[in-house]
């Protein structure tokens, strides 16, 4: 059973992993998406299987922030346009 912190930790991890993800959509090539999303797990991967402790928490949280707005400038520059990772058929 999760502790109200744990709760309200986890559901801050995930949220910031979603927007992250859907950030990533405006990096330029496929390749780049795939190597910042491989990248993103890795980092996620002890915060969500609640690897961390108390303490560490919101300097994790903290770091994320910081790096979501480095990709949501990073993807300013580049002129948020972006090709579909999936879903594209050859004709």
């Amino acid at each position: 059973m999760l502790l109200l912190s744990q709760f309200v930790f986890q559901t801050k991890i995930r949220s910031l992993y979603r927007n992250i993800l859907r950030e990533t959509r405006y990096l330029g090539t496929n390749q780049v998406r795939w190597e910042t999303i491989s990248w993103i797990r890795r980092e996620f991967r002890a915060p969500i299987t609640g690897n961390l402790d108390e303490r560490n928490n919101q300097d994790f949280l903290a770091q994320i922030n910081r790096q979501l707005k480095q990709i949501q400038n990073s993807s300013l520059l580049i002129g948020r346009s972006f090709e579909k990772l999936r879903g594209s058929q050859n004709k």
